[in-house]
């Protein structure tokens, strides 16, 4: 369950959206062969602000900050609870009408994952389990002439304290690090658009090369890949 309530305010060079969110996340898990039942849950509540402006007429710049209030809970009912802020920045700097250089940062809170249910062990005892936080970086650039697109960008994602799969210990987290690029070329006509994008990503967790299901457990993709899509608007 989530929700959100927000306003943007429209100013002369761009607008700033304001609000507060809340969401809660739980876990559940059944064994009618062993008669037991767990569940884990998460309840967060945050305020942000971000916005976006347009200082000077190339320039485009967004930035804006969150804090967030979590209370875990876990399979034995006993609660955590998890105070973080977060940040981030981006950047667009149209060069030419042709040619935009782009780049961003953001340090991210992101509390304590939820396990995921089939790993669920009704005899876990919690300790303090760290929040996960991540830091993100890009940079990179983009060209558009008649109706053609090229992009790419280099790109850093760093997780810290994730939590990792283990049904013996309910406190296992590690540090991740994903590497990589990607370039895409586009084109662009009234009515639809096609577009193709390779990227590549180097990925580790507590500094070594990180396997398939690791990297699916943090949703973060692993190797190389190259995607292509077309879209044809009928009236």
């Amino acid at each position: 369950f989530n929700g959100t309530i927000a306003n943007e305010f429209h100013l002369e060079n761009g607008s700033v959206n304001v609000g507060i969110d809340a969401y809660r996340d739980s876990a559940d898990f059944f064994s009618p062969a062993d008669r037991y039942r767990t569940e884990e849950s998460a309840d967060n509540i945050g305020g942000f602000v971000q916005a976006r402006i347009r200082p000077i007429d190339p320039l485009l710049v967004s930035f804006g900050g969150r804090v967030d209030h979590q209370t875990f809970t876990g399979v034995n009912g006993e609660d955590q609870d998890n105070t973080g802020a977060s940040g981030n920045i981006s950047l667009e700097y149209d060069l030419t009408e042709y040619f935009t250089l782009k780049g961003g940062y953001s340090n991210t809170f992101g509390g304590i994952a939820l396990a995921e249910n089939f790993i669920h062990n009704p005899d876990w005892v919690y300790t303090d389990i760290d929040p996960v936080r991540g830091e993100n970086a890009f940079a990179g650039f983009g060209v558009e002439h008649l109706g053609f697109t090229f992009d790419a960008q280099v790109f850093r994602t760093q997780i810290e304290n994730g939590r990792t799969p283990s049904f013996r210990n309910a406190n296992a987290t590690a540090d991740f690090l994903s590497t990589g690029y990607d370039v895409a070329l586009g084109y662009d006509w009234v009515s639809g658009n096609v577009r193709g994008t390779f990227t590549s990503i180097d990925t580790e967790i507590d500094g070594a090369p990180v396997d398939s299901f690791l990297g699916t457990y943090f949703t973060v993709p692993v190797g190389e890949m190259f995607t292509l899509s077309a879209v044809q608007r009928f009236e």
